[in-house]
């Protein structure tokens, strides 16, 4: 072979290396480009259902006015900075931020209004629940299972209370909580989900 058609095999060789090179890095630039738009989309999507999700939580939460007008008066639940520590994380949330009651009891114009703040709750949860991930959909359930629980009004409580104390006088022990008690237990731990629910949100986000 012709020294002069050698060089130019070599040469063609040469750029077809080149050529296959760059379409490679070509393609690896797509990919990574597109990975990244799907983990901004995906990002976003999640942000909206979750966003969603807390509204209708905070939402369906029984906030009365009288509650509201009473925050400073409680004093088994705030401290002198107007903070409530969550049990679980310790972290600090502010008390315009937990759920409240008042005079003991379910406001009756929210509890008119529980079936379709349940239900709106409940459509908000479908979108978590696609979106995932795993650790903010299972505690998004929590919030909705209180929800149901707190829906049933004090009538629920009072027949809870009524059966936990039929199950103690079996066992031969004391009743251990009246109505008003599983009530506001439940109360405080809607509010409590709700606040895990943020946490895994943050972090779920990158926040």
């Amino acid at each position: 072979m012709e020294p002069s058609m050698i060089t130019a095999s070599g040469a063609v060789i040469a750029a077809c290396i080149a050529f296959a090179s760059a379409v490679a890095v070509a393609r690896a630039g797509q990919r990574a480009q597109a990975k990244e738009k799907r983990t901004e989309w995906l990002h976003d999507r999640r942000k909206d259902a979750y966003l969603h999700f807390m509204k209708a939580a905070r939402a369906f939460a029984p906030l009365t006015q009288e509650a509201f007008r009473n925050q400073h008066r409680d004093s088994a639940l705030i401290n002198s900075q107007n903070i409530v520590k969550n049990t679980r994380t310790g972290e600090q949330i502010p008390f315009e931020s937990v759920v409240m009651l008042a005079g003991g009891n379910l406001d009756n114009t929210w509890m008119q209004r529980a079936p379709e703040l349940l239900h709106a709750l409940a459509v908000a949860f479908d979108a978590v629940d696609l979106e995932g991930p795993e650790k903010v959909r299972d505690v998004a359930w929590r919030v909705v299972e209180s929800a149901h629980q707190l829906s049933e009004g004090y009538k629920g409580f009072e027949l809870l209370a009524r059966d936990m104390e039929m199950e103690a006088k079996v066992e031969g022990k004391e009743p251990t909580s009246t109505a008003d008690e599983l009530m506001w237990a439940e109360v405080y731990r809607y509010s409590v989900q709700c606040a895990d629910f943020r946490l895994e949100v943050k972090v779920a986000l990158k926040l």
